[in-house]
């Protein structure tokens, strides 16, 4: 009890009643609890279902399918994204395939406020002379929708420069807006010195690296597992290659100025299940479902 105690209140008392429930001899297949049960656009859910060792789960969530990664052996979980201009009641359900069984259950999304900042002529000419490369953008958007069933870390995210070292100078969702281009920012931009060390959010293995991409510059990706990606673009270097597993807080580049850039910074992002979310929100946020109960092992012990 120890260890509930250390859980949201309202996370207390839906597994509560889930113990009790199945401790009473009445039927239940599965159940599942949803925490926070109010969020907002950009955010995102924990979704954590409850159920017999052999239970194969479908999940139907703002009409994309999921599949919820065992974690136990009768618990299954999984993140979910609320979109940037998402809001109301929202609604996820779940199937349990053996048996047929599908359930609903809901949570409330707040809508994010939206500020819009009017691009200058300067940045637009930059982006004329910079325009998107098809193969670039190919490799960029299947890192970002990049998904594996191995959960890489274990502890809280992390900002990829030290607190102090930087200013935002952007703020995630922030809509921009041009006569040619409007689009939302879909991470943070910390400004900061040239050379500045870029460290990795968290654990994970380099699913991306690429040099002076047109847009984003000297960039990294990472796939922190079960569909976690971080993102750092506009580098000056970038010390990690495709395939190599990088720690929390190793240095995976530096500060720099390229692709679509002004000045020296780091854009980085967090992607969940291929959508952007708030990344502080994202640090904030993994330190609160990394309860005992809740850490993931990786499915199958290490990656093949």
């Amino acid at each position: 009890m120890n260890i509930i105690k250390r859980m949201p209140f309202a996370f207390q008392a839906a597994l509560i009643i889930m113990l009790l429930w199945s401790g009473t001899g009445i039927a239940s297949d599965f159940d599942a609890v949803i925490y926070p049960g109010l969020t907002r656009g950009g955010e995102g859910i924990f979704l954590c279902i409850e159920g017999g060792q052999d239970n194969i789960y479908e999940v139907q969530y703002n009409n994309k399918t999921y599949t919820p990664y065992k974690t136990e052996e009768y618990r299954s979980e999984i993140c979910l994204p609320v979109p940037i201009d998402g809001g109301g009641l929202m609604k996820v359900s779940v199937l349990e395939k053996n048996s047929g069984i599908t359930r609903e259950y809901d949570f409330t999304a707040e809508r994010r406020k939206i500020e819009v900042l009017h691009l200058r002529k300067q940045d637009e000419i930059m982006r004329d002379k910079q325009p998107s490369i098809e193969e670039e953008d190919k490799k960029v958007m299947a890192a970002l929708r990049y998904v594996s069933p191995y959960k890489y870390w274990s502890s809280e995210f992390i900002s990829p420069i030290a607190e102090g070292g930087y200013e935002i100078s952007t703020e995630f969702a922030l809509k921009k807006q041009g006569d040619k281009y409007s689009y939302f920012h879909k991470g943070v931009d910390l400004a900061a010195p040239l050379g500045v060390p870029v460290k990795a959010m968290n654990d994970g293995k380099v699913i991306l690296s690429g040099k002076n991409y047109n847009i984003y510059g000297n960039i990294i990706f990472l796939d922190h597992g079960q569909g976690v990606v971080s993102c750092y673009f506009h580098m000056s270097n970038a010390f990690k290659e495709e395939g190599e597993m990088v720690l929390k807080d190793e240095v995976i580049g530096e500060v720099g100025s390229t692709g679509w850039s002004t000045g020296p910074h780091l854009h980085f992002g967090v992607y969940l299940q291929g959508q952007a979310v708030d990344p502080f929100w994202w640090i904030d946020f993994s330190g609160k479902v990394l309860y005992p109960e809740l850490q993931s092992m990786n499915q199958g012990g290490a990656e093949k």
